[in-house]
């Protein structure tokens, strides 16, 4: 009996025929060993077998019908199963993979692979492998599948995992994350429009009183800090909405909280107004975390705001540190953290708000007084440094935010200086910037930081004077989007053409990561976001200049830029050069725009020793309008000396003192006035000098 079930069909034959069989069937060798057994013993194991080959038949089944692709592969990373679902979902013969295993990665997305075979390398018992990544069919159709696999048990089973098509759900994921991102614009819209609203307004009306007639100095530098406050309200609101939703490092270093509160406690008062009072209780004075300091002011900020908004008739805030060694719980690792309570007395929230309160555009303000972006940003800032953030509120008593910061071990703070010394620097920048007021304040800046400066508005007059001084310039500052062509292409086409290698530096009010993702800006490329100060400008530009630029003892001998005289203007000269002397910096910027506007080529100091410096190998000096005032050196000192370089020069002075020195060689104007007279006073200068050339 046992012969005639092995010829018509046991389990020698079901091996041979069953795809789905992974190791050869031992019950062919175990008849022969047990033919002298007890029949209870053979009955058993023809049990054994039906049963087995029904298994087998229920696995076919289901492999055969599944539409997602099972698969086993052995030890030494060869295919020993697939599915047939693999020629659905890979579009590709399932006989390719059992010759060539190597196959099966091939249709990996080359952007995904090393992902792929990074995960694949990573996979222990117990630590599976769960990855979505593209595929691409021959065609070059691209799909999404999501592959989870796992150790399988036995001596060299290797893994065996399951491929799933997600390309319909992940389109669907796009477009509903549309629909979500098109419906919170709605509410955004008013949300920010209020604020910028409000901003403008404080702008506007601070600006007016500070020009003001009536306005004493004193008052007005009041109302000017409050629109400097203003815009900078303006610019943090900018970069809240452009980081949202964009995952990025910054610079992180190691930092103590406890003095970043020192340091903070007052913007911190500031921004919650006088009817809340602020404690501030440092209890880590050791602990050190890593982090951008950037970061941390953004939370606190934006917990500030959030418990401001909690207690509109007045409250305490209350901001502890502590240095806590916590169990492993909720997620959260066992360790040495840094813990950071913020605490109001506010109104606090029942569980319905607390749980929707870290939701993106969710605010309980009325329409227009809030973008409901803080606590979203906060979550995600946290979560961005390995930290944990807890919230513990009850109504009618308050709010606690609690958030451990991973402990830096053994991290030790470098000290900073209080206050540092201005950054200054030396040479000649370029400035293409086509916006008219952000290029007259970038020129400002580079100015005030050192640099003789060329500033233009167009690519073509970047190229041309690119080739004018090409032997000069040290810097380029350039606008990303400028019209007709965007600044990195620019920048291309400078270097093609001069082989100009110097130090470029993008500025833009775009988000700098959509830059990035849409290719127009290198990754790697210095990027300064708009609006920005000085200081920021001053402190990029020590990251991308050499040493030898980062100081600036006195001005370069460079000549003066053909760049100064405008294409068009009210009055055209014959490129006379006009040297401004004058250490108030609006007051010299002033003139200068003034004057170049008119067409006449401007190169303007702030110091005599500036000028003295520059004047041999300038070009000749036309007019000299120099204040009386100068530190250092008296404004006819600075003229007597440039007049024995250049025994022609004219000289306007301009001063507010009342005791004006004898024997002034030209006409001097009094301070305040109005810049009319300035160009008057310039052209009667140069009329007499053309009248003593010709009577001689």
């Amino acid at each position: 009996m046992a012969r005639r079930d092995r010829r018509g069909g046991g389990p020698g034959e079901l091996q041979r025929d069953t795809r789905t069989s992974f190791e050869p069937s031992p019950f062919a060798e175990m008849d022969s060993a047990l033919e002298d057994e007890p029949v209870s013993v053979l009955r058993a194991l023809r049990r054994a077998r039906v049963e087995r080959a029904e298994s087998e038949e229920r696995f076919r089944c289901i492999a055969d019908n599944i539409e997602e692709v099972f698969y086993q592969v052995g030890s030494g990373h060869n295919v020993l199963y697939v599915s047939p679902a693999y020629e659905t979902v890979y579009g590709r013969p399932i006989a390719d993979v059992y010759r060539e295993s190597q196959r099966w990665l091939d249709a990996v997305h080359p952007q995904d692979a090393q992902v792929v075979e990074e995960a694949r390398r990573n996979i222990r018992p117990g630590e599976p492998l769960d990855v979505e990544y593209r595929i691409l069919w021959p065609d070059g159709a691209v799909r999404w599948v999501r592959d989870r696999a796992y150790v399988a048990a036995g001596k060299g089973a290797g893994t065996v995992g399951v491929v799933r098509d997600i390309t319909d759900e992940r389109k669907l994921q796009e477009e509903l994350a549309h629909a979500h991102k098109m419906e919170a614009v709605g509410v955004l819209a008013s949300s920010v429009a209020h604020d910028f609203g409000n901003l403008l307004h404080g702008i506007m009306g601070g600006t007016s009183m500070a020009l003001s007639p009536d306005t004493p100095p004193e008052r007005a530098r009041v109302y000017q800090q409050h629109v400097l406050e203003a815009c900078r309200r303006g610019s943090a609101l900018v970069a809240q909405l452009m980081s949202f939703g964009h995952k990025r490092s910054l610079n992180p270093t190691p930092m103590s909280l406890d003095a970043f509160l020192d340091d903070s406690s007052e913007l911190i008062d500031r921004l919650l107004g006088e009817h809340i009072e602020i404690e501030v209780e440092p209890g880590a004075p050791h602990a050190v975390l890593l982090a951008d300091p950037v970061q941390i002011e953004q939370i606190l900020l934006n917990l500030a705001a959030n418990a401001r908004a909690a207690m509109p008739t007045g409250g305490t805030l209350a901001i502890s540190t502590h240095d806590v060694e916590l169990p492993e719980g909720r997620g959260r690792p066992a360790g040495n953290y840094v813990r950071l309570i913020v605490r109001d007395s506010g109104v606090g929230m029942d569980n319905a708000t607390m749980a929707r309160i870290f939701d993106p555009f969710f605010t309980t303000k009325e329409i227009g007084n809030g973008t409901g972006l803080g606590l979203s940003t906060a979550l995600d800032t946290v979560r961005g440094l390995g930290g944990f953030l807890e919230v513990h509120s009850e109504v009618g008593r308050g709010t606690a935010f609690v958030i451990d910061f991973p402990r830096l071990e053994g991290g030790t703070v470098r000290p900073e200086r209080r206050s540092r010394p201005r950054i200054r620097f030396r040479g000649m920048a370029l400035l293409i910037e086509d916006d008219g007021l952000v290029r007259i304040t970038v020129r400002h800046y580079l100015e005030e930081l050192g640099f003789v400066t060329i500033a233009v508005d167009n690519a073509d007059d970047a190229l041309e004077h690119a080739e004018l001084h090409r032997d000069e310039i040290n810097l380029v500052v350039c606008d990303v989007t400028l019209p007709g062509e965007n600044g990195p292409s620019l920048i291309a086409r400078m270097r093609e053409r001069h082989g100009n290698g110097v130090p470029v530096l993008f500025i833009t009010a775009h988000s700098p990561w959509d830059l990035v993702d849409q290719g127009i800006v290198d990754a790697r490329a210095p990027l300064l976001g708009k609006p920005f100060e000085r200081d920021a400008l001053g402190a990029k530009l020590r990251e991308i200049l050499p040493p030898a630029l980062r100081r600036r003892p006195s001005y370069a001998a460079i000549p003066i830029p053909e760049a100064a005289e405008p294409i068009t203007g009210r009055h055209r000269s014959a490129r006379l050069h006009v040297m401004i002397v004058e250490d108030n910096l609006g007051a010299r910027l002033a003139l200068g725009d003034h004057l170049t506007d008119l067409g006449y080529a401007v190169s303007a100091f702030g110091r005599p020793i500036d000028a003295l410096d520059v004047a041999p190998t300038a070009p000749p000096i036309d007019v000299l309008l120099v204040d009386l005032g100068l530190p250092g050196m008296s404004g006819d000192e600075l003229a007597r000396r440039l007049r024995a370089m250049q025994p022609s020069l004219r000289v306007v002075y301009m001063s507010a003192s009342r005791n004006l020195p004898a024997g002034l060689d030209g006409p001097c104007l009094k301070k305040p006035f109005d810049l009319d007279r300035v160009a008057t006073a310039v052209r009667a200068a140069l009329d007499a000098a053309a009248a003593a050339a010709a009577s001689a």
